[in-house]
């Protein structure tokens, strides 16, 4: 103002120090701006250019689109053949793409009918070499599956696996020998990775009866956890299991209990999985003089 400028140079003739202070980088640059808008506006334009063009030489490249593998053995020598052995040949390469290991997301039921009558029409000539490309396909099949603690990310690639086994295995049905090693590893595969693809996680459960019982029995479908009242899988135990039972890392599924008591004999119920969640730790309890009333709820 004003009057600090006065008293600043009264401060000046004084010989004192003053308050005015030169302006900043930042002052003198916005003054320039000002001063040159049309200028100022170029050189910005110029910056942001430069800017943009190092961001996109920067930038991640995106990934190359997987390559379509059909890892088919060495084409027979056709040109002696017929010309119904090349067309047939030809309107297989379509299949071989959609039905490759690696490539494979599913197949319609159309389709698939579509290819066995393709298959069913296949020359003599021609077995040994799609025999071949269908064991080339399935010994793609990885040997192992993923620890368990892995199962719940893994259930998608899992069931994939599973479609394509059972697909090839639809595809190969009543094929010759030649075509015996691929069905036998495909049906390997789809019992190895099943059990992921249909995996739902694992819970904590408590069994609790009203008076105590001993657990004869607990099992989804042919999998047992208890059996003749000893727990299956565990280190061997003379003990009889009575409740309550709590059992850890039990897997999401339907089960069959039986619980005996001296006096009210033999009671056997079924433990729902059908509103479990992964990780969750729950309770079933109940009455033996009221089998119809357990019920089963979560522990927060």
């Amino acid at each position: 103002s004003a009057e600090e400028m006065a008293l600043d140079l009264e401060r000046f003739l004084k010989g004192e120090s003053v308050v005015a202070r030169p302006p900043g980088a930042a002052r003198k640059l916005l003054r320039r701006v000002r001063a040159n808008p049309v200028a100022a506006g170029g050189i910005a334009a110029f910056v942001l250019a430069i800017a943009v063009m190092v961001a996109m030489l920067l930038r991640p490249r995106p990934e190359a689109p997987p390559p379509v593998i059909i890892n088919a053995p060495a084409l027979p020598d056709l040109r002696a053949g017929s010309e119904a052995e090349r067309q047939w040949r030809d309107k297989f390469l379509p299949y071989q793409v959609e039905l490759a290991y690696h490539n494979f997301g599913d197949l319609l039921p159309e389709r698939l009918v579509e290819l066995r009558r393709h298959m069913a029409t296949m020359p003599h000539s021609l077995s040994p070499w799609v025999a071949g490309w269908f064991l080339g396909q399935a010994v793609l099949l990885p040997g192992e599956v993923w620890p368990r603690r892995e199962w719940m990310e893994r259930r998608e690639e899992a069931a994939r696996r599973v479609r394509w086994c059972r697909a090839v295995q639809s595809i190969l049905e009543g094929t010759d020998e030649k075509f015996a090693q691929a069905r036998k590893l495909t049906a390997a595969g789809a019992e190895r990775f099943a059990p992921v693809a249909a995996w739902r996680g694992c819970i904590a459960l408590s069994l609790s009866a009203t008076p105590f019982a001993e657990v004869r029995s607990l099992r989804a479908g042919d999998a047992w956890v208890v059996k003749d009242g000893r727990k299956v899988g565990g280190p061997p135990s003379g003990e009889v299991l009575y409740t309550p039972l709590v059992l850890e890392d039990l897997d999401i599924a339907d089960y069959t209990v039986v619980l005996v008591h001296p006096k009210r004999g033999q009671v056997t119920l079924t433990i729902p999985g059908r509103d479990l969640r992964h990780q969750g730790r729950y309770v079933w309890s109940g009455s033996l003089d009221r089998p119809a009333d357990f019920v089963i709820r979560e522990v927060r």
